[in-house]
């Protein structure tokens, strides 16, 4: 399997993208290559490269918390494997369960934080929660999880128009210089 090659199926859902990233975090770590660039590259082909650093860091802690190595499927298989339905279990709860023994519990505040986190992210990033899916249409740019022209300001920013009465800047740039301009001392 090679993680930059696309393998999302169609209709796109977020556990698609997520197992996805997964196998490929899997591959990379095992073959001792650069982890953030190669899930990102994986990542961005369906414009979700911005969750490449919270998958990689939720599946790192999760190693961590358990004590034992992620089990991830191989890119051709559409069977997830328990780590991977575990790893869907985790983010749709966001919080670890206290059935799993934990290899090292001081990692379960950290750990909470990663799976919050990357839920955020994938909201963020793909305008989609766990459980619902887009077929992509191919229509315009998106930003994280919006087409740009769906973007609507926070309520603290404004769209800066030019007001009746503008100021000429250019004669203001002017004036100022002269202001600031040494007199003649004859």
């Amino acid at each position: 399997m090679s993680c930059v090659a696309a393998a999302f199926p169609d209709p796109l859902t977020p556990e698609a993208i997520i197992v996805d990233a997964a196998r490929c975090w899997r591959e990379t770590v095992d073959r001792h290559r650069p982890i953030l660039p190669t899930l990102f590259a994986r990542l961005e082909v369906r414009d979700a490269g911005f969750l490449a650093p919270a998958i990689a860091a939720l599946l790192s802690i999760l190693e961590a918390w358990s004590g034992r190595r992620f089990r991830a499927g191989d890119g051709s298989t559409t069977v997830l494997t328990n780590d991977e339905q575990v790893l869907l279990g985790l983010l749709e709860t966001a919080a670890p369960p206290a059935a799993i023994h934990a290899s090292r519990p001081g990692l379960t505040g950290p750990l909470r934080v990663a799976l919050r986190s990357t839920r955020i992210m994938i909201q963020r990033v793909l305008g989609l929660d766990l459980g619902e899916r887009r077929i992509d249409t191919g229509e315009g740019p998106f930003l994280l999880g919006r087409a740009t022209d769906e973007i609507e300001l926070s309520p603290k920013m404004h769209r800066l128009e030019p007001e009746p009465d503008s100021v000429d800047w250019e004669a203001a740039v002017v004036n100022q210089a002269r202001s600031k301009k040494p007199e003649d001392q004859s």
